[in-house]
């Protein structure tokens, strides 16, 4: 039951000379956005900020808000928060946080968000009048639906939402032990078994959606078409229906589609494309890789992997495989080429890869097969969240596949739909396991495309 305290009159202070008219009133360089407090400890003592420091509750989960996001949270707490910042629940105990550093990096400003109490707290506190006794359903519905815009942002920078202290608990012990996320099956339907068309076989390297139909191609001369996926059955069917007449060899690893227009990489040439679905005739896309000394002579079978477009600045992404593994940022209006995640990326490593990429809403996912991951690169601040597909893949040592080479992993294709998470295998022919049949499988050497929930926030 929601209790305002009416009894109380609430007046807010502020002290310290303003800088800006709205919350937080002061000059701010950036925010980062902080989970703390998991094991409800700090009652009274709540301040994520203490003597200039984060609480040492604060996770290691950290992650900076682009400026657009930034934005968002002032103008939801410019709105009127009254009923918030005095609770509609008699307690507060928050597990989120969104610190405002200056520029020498020192914190400002904060918002403390507990959303099983219905409140939040600021500092410095907010310039607003006092509360009235006498409240209205109607308020208490508008400083609920802001609430919700607060969770919203919470969601979309990757942290969770739990509705009791217990879950928040047992969070704080999976992060303890550093154990990464693993993504869920959408149940028994979870594991698509491809049939094709034709009796060649079908190395799956990429998967797009173009116009509410889902697509892919594969990486073999004889798999020279673009096939559409036929998602009504069981079990999923391609067939060719988009023809690629190209002047050379092919070898394409991956695909995706901006307004009427489907891009594909070839990794024999480390090549991109455009290809009009109307025409076969691929069009190579003028990439001038000296400009920045980058030479694909050597690249082999560690070349481009992977392709990633936004659409709306018409920005081009390419992953080359490994060895090392590098993403290049490419403006398609400009030409501009550079490489803006090598920190992200970090030291070559044995069994870092990049298999395919999509972009999303200011995140770059990288499907990462060596590790059996999926990471999300926040493009603007280089913040990163994964989950993991790996307990799938490799169940207690058991693979789908009996694989020749179980050395290397098999993800090859990444597709994200509103509220699931697919990712294509490349089996490179190798039959079903004993493990693979117990889950549903044939016995034949189809491959199979894994189908995930997308966590929220995600």
């Amino acid at each position: 039951m929601r209790n305002l305290l009416l009894s109380i009159f609430i007046i807010f202070s502020f002290t310290g000379k303003a800088q800006t008219q709205k919350w937080p009133y002061i000059n701010y360089a950036y925010a980062k956005a902080y989970m703390y407090n998991l094991a409800s400890g700090l009652h009274s003592k709540y301040q994520i900020v203490k003597d200039g420091k984060i609480d040492q509750t604060a996770t290691s989960q950290v992650v900076r808000l682009t400026p657009k996001q930034v934005q968002k949270i002032i103008e939801i707490t410019d709105k009127d928060t009254r009923g918030l910042l005095v609770g509609l629940n008699k307690c507060f105990d928050p597990h989120h946080a969104i610190v405002f550093y200056d520029k020498e990096n020192k914190p400002v400003a904060s918002l403390m968000l507990c959303f099983n109490c219905e409140a939040i707290r600021l500092n410095p506190k907010k310039k607003e009048p006092e509360l009235k006794q006498e409240v209205t359903d109607a308020e208490i519905e508008k400083w609920l639906a802001t609430l919700k815009e607060y969770e919203l942002i919470v969601k979309e920078l990757g942290f969770p939402v739990f509705n009791s202290l217990t879950k928040y608990k047992s969070y704080s012990k999976k992060l303890k032990y550093n154990a990464i996320p693993q993504l869920k099956l959408i149940g028994q339907t979870g594991i698509k078994q491809l049939e094709y068309t034709d009796k060649n076989r079908f190395d799956l390297s990429g998967i797009v959606q173009f116009k509410d139909k889902v697509y892919v191609v594969a990486d073999k001369k004889w798999n020279n078409k673009i096939y559409r996926v036929d998602t009504t059955s069981n079990n999923f069917t391609i067939n060719p229906v988009i023809s690629v007449c190209p002047d050379d060899k092919i070898d394409y690893e991956g695909i995706d589609a901006c307004d009427n227009q489907i891009y594909l990489i070839e990794e024999w040439f480390d090549d991109v494309y455009t290809l009009n679905p109307d025409s076969c005739r691929p069009e190579k896309i003028k990439i001038n890789w000296e400009e920045r000394n980058i030479d694909r002579s050597n690249w082999g079978n560690s070349g481009l992997e992977g392709l990633a477009i936004d659409c709306d600045k018409k920005i081009l992404y390419l992953a080359k495989e490994r060895e090392p593994r590098r993403i290049f940022k490419i403006d398609l209006k400009t030409g501009e080429i550079s490489e803006p995640f090598i920190k992200t990326l970090g030291k070559q490593r044995s069994g870092y890869d990049i298999a395919d990429m999509k972009y999303e809403n200011g995140y770059l996912y990288i499907l990462e097969r060596g590790r059996g991951i999926i990471t999300r690169i926040t493009t603007e601040t280089k913040e990163i969240r994964t989950y993991s597909f790996q307990n799938t893949v490799l169940n207690n040592g058991k693979r789908i596949f009996e694989n020749e080479h179980p050395e290397y992993g098999m993800a090859e294709a990444l597709l994200l739909t509103k509220k699931q998470i697919w990712i294509g295998l490349d089996n490179n022919g190798d039959p079903v396991s004993d493990f693979g049949k117990s889950l549903g499988l044939e016995q034949n050497s189809n491959t199979v495309i894994l189908i995930f929930e997308r966590p929220e926030g995600f």
